[in-house]
């Protein structure tokens, strides 16, 4: 329950950095700003269905959706990378931020890249396979 709840606030971190930073960056470079405003909407995806436990993004665009978060995964890569090189040099707020947010983004978009595949294989019958938690039975041995 303390992991879901800490998934949600650092997905709604990086959600409201990368809003703020694509604001930002739209009057001087508009290509990094959408590329923020792709990785501010995966996270509020992101928060969304941690919430509701529904998708936003219906079955048939999922392969979309994996390509967008293995793009998010090399994204929250360079924003961790950035921040760390950054903190050498300015130990503010803001770049600690940027270290916070990279990983979060890092972290969802393994953690959906590995849920959409499993929704795709469920979704086409491609047969992946998941072991269930109900399917354990736990037997003590007698001695």
């Amino acid at each position: 329950m303390a992991v879901n709840i800490y998934r949600i606030l650092g997905n709604l971190l990086a959600f409201l950095l990368c809003l703020v930073l694509a604001l930002w960056f739209a009057k001087y470079n508009p290509l990094i700003a959408i590329l923020f405003l792709v990785a501010a909407f995966d996270n509020y995806e992101d928060v969304y269905e941690s919430l509701t436990h529904k998708y936003l993004i219906p079955k048939e665009f999922l392969i979309i959706d994996i390509l967008v978060e293995i793009f998010m995964l090399l994204f929250g890569t360079f924003l961790f990378v950035f921040g760390i090189i950054y903190y050498l040099y300015f130990q503010t707020p803001f770049v600690c931020l940027f270290l916070l947010s990279g990983a979060f983004i890092m972290y969802s978009s393994i953690r959906d890249i590995n849920k959409d595949i499993h929704r795709l294989g469920v979704a086409y019958g491609l047969g992946v396979y998941t072991i269930e938690r109900e399917e354990f039975e736990f037997i003590r041995k007698k001695k």
